[in-house]
């Protein structure tokens, strides 16, 4: 007996090739639209908005912890400098400058998210990749530019590099230079924030070790890239900014390490860290 013939299904076409998914996708984006709109609204936060004058003091001649006294390590304010410079290049304000070269690091690191993600990834985690990698960055609203929003940004193409590394992915030198660079510079903002690459280099030293044991894993670049590089910036803080280590870090040690002589309970009864202690409890 013959069953009836049926004629075979039509090929299915793939997500990224579907016209129906194109609207999909430009609506993945509104959420980083609005947020965008937010960060080229005026005026810049004010914590931002001070670096940004710092640094173009500095590129009038004004010198760092000398004339101008902060606590903030100087690589913020030099990272500041080129946008400093291309206002005073261009008719642009010095906020719009600033948003601009932010936006094109935005850019930038966007560009090596989508050279280090999985092709082989499935529908769903392509989407969402989509859909929070230009989100993730410009999320952070008025707080655009701080520097925890720039450790974040940078971090990411560094995150997926991680995971390259943890899966055994050859990836382009030339590419793993670029990101343990940026990564580099990002995590050296603040101190605490060296505690980000230590768990992460953490996770995959253990994952590679199963694999490979020690020798291959211990001789990865990227960890030793990166201390280097915040070698060479203790030394240019030391060698440039001699009155960093001379003036300012007595004076983080006196009022922020010693919480300006006052016990430790004594803080936590002031009203900002009060609240945060009893909700933390």
């Amino acid at each position: 007996m013959r069953l009836p013939a049926h004629p075979a299904p039509p090929p299915v076409q793939a997500a990224g090739t579907r016209p129906a998914s194109w609207p999909l996708r430009l609506a993945a984006l509104l959420p980083a639209l609005g947020f965008l709109a937010v960060v080229l609204a005026p005026p810049l936060n004010p914590d931002v908005a001070a670096v940004l004058d710092f640094a173009g003091r500095m590129r009038a001649g004004e010198v760092l912890y000398l004339d101008l006294i902060d606590i903030n390590p100087p690589l913020i304010f030099l990272l500041n400098l080129p946008a400093a410079w291309l206002a005073s290049v261009t008719p642009l304000a010095a906020s719009q400058a600033l948003v601009l070269t932010l936006l094109l690091l935005c850019a930038l690191c966007w560009g090596l998210c989508h050279a280090l993600r999985d092709r082989a990834a499935g529908p769903a985690e392509q989407a969402v990749m989509a859909a929070m990698l230009p989100l993730l960055p410009l999320s952070a609203g008025q707080d655009f530019g701080q520097r925890e929003q720039l450790m974040a940004l940078l971090a990411l193409p560094y995150l997926l590099l991680a995971e390259r590394r943890i899966l055994g992915r050859a990836t382009p030198a030339a590419l793993v230079a670029a990101v343990t660079l940026l990564a580099g510079i990002g995590f050296a903002l603040k101190p605490h924030f060296l505690a980000v690459p230590a768990l992460v280099e953490a996770v995959v030293l253990l994952a590679r070790f199963r694999r490979q044991g020690w020798a291959r894993p211990l001789a990865d670049p990227v960890p030793w890239g990166m201390a280097a590089l915040w070698l060479a910036y203790l030394a240019l803080i030391h060698f440039a900014f001699p009155a960093y280590f001379r003036n300012i870090v007595p004076l983080v040690r006196d009022w922020y390490l010693d919480l300006g002589g006052a016990p430790w309970w004594a803080v936590l009864l002031t009203a900002p860290t009060g609240s945060a202690a009893v909700l933390a409890i």
